[in-house]
């Protein structure tokens, strides 16, 4: 057996209960940072621009984030196969610590955005080093009942960080969103650090590093997530802009994949991709992510706009979604780790999520909120056995020399699933907006309303905005005093548009995501190894040889 197949030493084979509860811990503290870092600066954004005269940069708050973290989870994960994880396990667990309080003291936007970006190098090694150095600790079945409840801390993360976000910025700062998270992330550090050891095996003969292909896999990246963010909103997609950092973005990709089959030990081994277990993973984390979190990201506008809640009832919607979430991974991970079987937990995540999807498509301005919250218990049961099981399937499948790598891409598809879903899928309610709305105006009302009035009509913000709400009425009434039913009639028209391009956003993240079932009925799969002998210690092995007798 070669030596890069043989089964390397699990750390929960050779340490007390304690010692591994001291890793674990450290590890979901990690990730539980990395996570609420996304959610909890949202709610102070409004805040931060405010305090620092930089709305015309609002969006690079987490834009600079996501460029950087979302580069180097890769390339972290190679590097963490060849040097070992835990040097980058704690190195970004300190990086992140201290660019937190940088960001926490920044004085003005230029500061926080370069802070911010620092700060991402930092959450994205953490992120890819924690979920690479589980498949380190835990042998697969027990790391199954694990997976469970690392993904439950994301889910924890997505509920905390908006309420304790909005709590700290009211009552104390929006400087204190970013300084709560050293304690902790101090905590997580020196647990990281006293409990966590690999056997790690040093090649005899380490090949150079890819420094090229880890260049054009950054630019590649940076360029993509550039022109998904800008295109749309900053720049129309067909501007030289756009059509620019796409061509760019083909051009490294096309070098990148020419340098990584030269290479003698590449930064993304395309290899790996030839494992259908590992291929199939990887398109379902990204369709996954493009299916619901993109959707995701439309459904507050939905329950403000069309049911006409408010902003706070709106945000609760995600709750259920959430819990449900953090209750199928608990109990997909026991489930596996019991049978020892993935695949048809993985598909059934895939079935129910594409039912929820679908459900939500078929709501127009009838829907209720109780409805909205079943539909929300569907999407997270679907993410609840999806997300796990796929991680875990792809690490099963994985040699041990490409544990990191494996894992590491596959948070990396994640990232960028959700980036091209919010793009996608925000072009397609763009494009459907006006047309539904105009379908549901009388002709004779449309040819009445004045030009500020049209220009109103040609989004849905006055369905959310109180002051274009405002606008459009005194518009309208100006312009139609002798049609006291016209304001009416032209917000029911909005909120008709706006349901109608929501359908078409939800029907298509439902095909998206039924994507991911259909690739997951082709996945082939091993049967996970069960929990593993502790090793013998010396004075064991001494005396089961009978060198210690007389």
């Amino acid at each position: 057996m070669p030596a890069e197949r043989q089964p390397h030493r699990f750390l929960a084979d050779e340490v007390g209960r304690r010692e591994l509860v001291f890793v674990l811990a450290g590890l979901m503290t990690g990730l539980f940072l990395a996570a609420l870092n996304q959610s909890i600066v949202n709610t102070a954004m409004p805040r931060i621009v405010s305090d620092l005269h930089a709305f015309e940069t609002y969006a690079w708050i987490i834009t600079a984030y996501m460029l950087t973290s979302t580069s180097v989870i890769p390339i972290v994960g190679k590097l963490g196969d060849v040097y070992g994880h835990k040097p980058f396990l704690l190195g970004g667990a300190a990086a992140f610590v201290v660019t937190t309080a940088l960001c926490g003291l920044a004085q003005d936007m230029v500061q926080l955005i370069v802070l911010r970006g620092l700060q991402g190098i930092g959450g994205g090694v953490l992120m890819a080093s924690a979920f690479a150095a589980l498949a380190y600790v835990l042998p697969p079945r027990q790391r199954a009942r694990m997976q469970g409840l690392f993904t439950g801390v994301f889910a924890l993360a997505g509920v905390l960080g908006p309420l304790l976000g909005g709590y700290l910025t009211d009552n104390f700062s929006w400087r204190a969103v970013f300084l709560v998270n050293v304690p902790l992330g101090i905590a997580g550090l020196l647990l990281m650090w006293r409990g966590y050891h690999e056997h790690f095996r040093r090649p005899a003969q380490r090949q150079p590093i890819d420094i090229a292909g880890a260049i054009m896999l950054v630019l590649a990246t940076v360029m993509l997530l550039l022109a998904l963010s800008w295109g749309g909103h900053d720049y129309e997609w067909g501007s030289p802009t756009i059509i620019g950092l796409l061509s760019a973005t083909a051009l490294a990709l096309t070098l990148f994949v020419g340098i990584e089959l030269r290479a003698a030990d590449p930064v993304v081994p395309l290899g790996v991709f030839r494992n259908n277990a590992i291929a199939i993973s990887a398109f379902g984390a990204t369709v996954q992510s493009m299916g619901i979190f993109g959707a995701v990201v439309f459904i507050p506008l939905f329950v403000q706009g069309v049911i006409g809640a408010n902003a706070t009832v709106s945000g609760s919607i995600i709750a259920p979604m959430t819990i449900t979430m953090l209750v199928a991974s608990v109990t997909n991970g026991q489930l596996i780790a019991r049978t020892g079987r993935y695949k048809r937990y993985a598909l059934g995540g895939f079935v129910i999520g594409t039912i929820g999807l679908i459900a939500l498509a078929m709501m127009g301005e009838s829907a209720s909120y109780t409805a909205m919250v079943v539909d929300m218990l569907f999407l997270g049961l679907g993410i609840g056995f999806v997300g796990p099981t796929l991680t875990l399937a792809a690490q099963s499948a994985a040699r041990p020399s490409d544990l990191g790598v494996v894992t590491a891409l596959l948070q990396f598809f994640r990232s960028i699933g959700n980036t091209v879903g919010t793009a996608i899928f925000g072009s397609i309610m763009t494009l459907r907006f006006v047309p539904e709305m105009r379908s549901s105006l009388s002709y004779e009302l449309s040819e009445a309303l004045p030009e500020q009035a049209i220009a109103l009509t040609r989004s849905p913000q006055a369905l959310v905005d109180p002051n274009q709400a405002s606008s459009l009425s005194s518009a309208i009434v100006d312009a139609l005093p002798s049609s006291p039913d016209a304001v009416e009639l032209v917000f029911s028209a909005l909120r008709s548009g706006l349901a109608g391009s929501l359908q078409w956003v939800f029907l298509s993240a439902a095909l998206v995501f039924a994507s991911g079932m259909v690739a997951t009925l082709f996945l082939r799969e091993v049967p996970l190894v069960g929990e593993r002998k502790r090793a013998p210690t010396p004075s064991t092995d001494l005396a089961r040889s009978g060198a210690g007798s007389p």
